[in-house]
């Protein structure tokens, strides 16, 4: 059985990071300064780190590689295109 590498190390600790801020920012949320500003503020930083690594970061990590054009979703649709194996699909990211 071969492994088919989806996301980077990178990526995937930039999703547990963002879940992780994403409860923290619940729970002070009731609060406006403090924590919850700071853990906003550290939040909005990893979602710039991401766009960053997104266009220059490792082959499976950029936007391009799933990315796909209207037209290409369609033709998958109607079953001129092939199903891609081992990246996300293309029909939920619109």
């Amino acid at each position: 059985m071969k492994n088919i590498q989806i996301w980077d190390a990178a990526t995937r600790i930039y999703h547990w990071a963002q879940a992780l801020l994403f409860m923290a920012l619940m729970a002070t949320g009731l609060q406006d300064t403090g924590p919850h500003l700071q853990l906003g503020m550290v939040l909005f930083t990893l979602l710039v780190w991401r766009m960053a690594w997104g266009i220059v970061g490792s082959e499976t990590s950029r936007f391009q590689q799933f990315v796909k054009m209207p037209k290409q979703i369609l033709g998958y649709l109607k079953g001129k295109q092939p199903a891609l194996r081992g990246t996300i699909h293309w029909v939920l990211l619109w």
